[in-house]
């Protein structure tokens, strides 16, 4: 007596990744992309992408009719959230043959999400007057940013010491000069990727000393 036997030919994928993923603004979306590297029969392929445990995507092949290996590329465009940073993104290929052969996964390395956000430009006092040999502090603030920004001063395009404020939102530096004449106050202020600047006019002055005249 013959018995019929199904004969499935197959080949595990040779690699699962997930392509790097950029520093993402909150609230802007970023396309996620990954790819399954010379798999066959794809029709039995399922393909899910995650963020930690949270699926965010799965893909079949039902209808795919080629049976020699390929690559597949499955992407899926996610929305920036705070709560995203620091969150991986992986991907899981599973070729599943059951019942006539192996049920099979593979899992990709995972992409750390970095997101940031840096709603407006930095505040800083636009005019400042001083006499010279006066001293006064500058303040440069940020808000609504994620995570902490990373400040420098600036004064006639020389840094200047900081103070950064505990909440990472504010920094201080000392302005003074022993010349008179016009400067430039710079701050730049970087969050992730980004980088802002507020520029303010320094005005350093001076009094002549007072003279004394006797007419006699």
């Amino acid at each position: 007596k013959v018995v019929p036997a199904k004969l499935i030919i197959y080949r595990l994928p040779e690699l699962v990744e997930v392509e790097p993923v950029p520093e993402v603004e909150v609230g802007k979306s970023q396309e996620l992309v990954c790819r399954v590297h010379q798999v066959a029969p794809v029709q039995n392929l399922t393909v899910t992408l995650r963020r930690g445990d949270e699926v965010l995507h799965v893909q079949t092949f039902e209808r795919h009719s080629r049976d020699e290996p390929e690559t597949v590329t499955v992407t899926h465009r996610l929305t920036a959230e705070r709560q995203d940073d620091g969150q991986n993104i992986t991907c899981q290929a599973l070729l599943d043959l059951e019942p006539h052969g192996p049920l099979s996964t593979t899992t990709s390395s995972p992409q750390v999400l970095t997101v940031y956000e840096f709603p407006e430009d930095p505040e800083l006092q636009p005019q400042i007057h001083l006499e010279i040999g006066e001293r006064v502090n500058a303040t440069c603030s940020v808000r609504g940013i994620f995570p902490a920004a990373s400040f420098q001063l600036l004064f006639a395009n020389q840094p200047l010491a900081l103070s950064v404020s505990r909440d990472g939102q504010r920094a201080t530096a000392t302005v003074s000069c022993d010349r008179p004449g016009t400067y430039t106050l710079v701050c730049l202020v970087r969050v992730g990727p980004m980088v802002r600047r507020r520029v303010s006019t320094v005005h350093i002055y001076s009094f002549p000393s007072p003279s004394l005249l006797i007419n006699t």
